[in-house]
């Protein structure tokens, strides 16, 4: 095997979230606009392609709300996990954003359900491995873990 690439380390500042956003206007939907972003003088050497497509898809994305999840979207994430244990956050992203008007990113979906089942995991002081999902999605509805609203 070779050598693990590294990572470039430099953060994204709002200079740079604009030279992205004017970029990505500009070329449009080809096919390797983030490998051209990533080459750009300002750029060059700084951010790879990859660290580009996910600060846009994740964050810079007008088309992305950004407000908290509201409770009949939280639901619908767990009712969906409940119903395929082994989700694919793609999907469910995709069938979120066709249920509700609200475009959400991959991650922030993975996001709450990651912190919901850490959050279960340490009130009912269960070992990660020992619990099932139906179990920590039963108590959290029994318990209406997901209403803040």
């Amino acid at each position: 095997m070779g050598k693990a690439k590294k990572t470039k380390g430099h953060p994204f500042s709002s200079h740079y979230d604009k030279i992205i956003l004017e970029n990505i206007k500009k070329l449009g939907n080809h096919k390797d606009r983030y490998l051209m972003i990533s080459k750009l003088p300002g750029l060059y050497l700084k951010f790879t392609s990859k660290q580009i497509r996910q600060r846009y898809t994740n964050i810079l994305d007008p088309a992305l709300c950004h407000d908290p999840l509201g409770y009949d979207e939280r639901m619908y994430i767990i009712q969906e996990i409940r119903l395929n244990n082994n989700v694919s956050w793609k999907k469910l992203t995709l069938k979120m954003n066709g249920q509700f008007s609200k475009l959400r990113s991959e991650n922030k979906i993975k996001n709450f359900w990651t912190s919901t089942k850490k959050s279960l995991l340490s009130r009912r002081d269960i070992h990660p491995e020992a619990s099932s999902l139906d179990i920590l999605v039963e108590e959290a509805l029994r318990y209406d873990f997901f209403k803040t609203d």
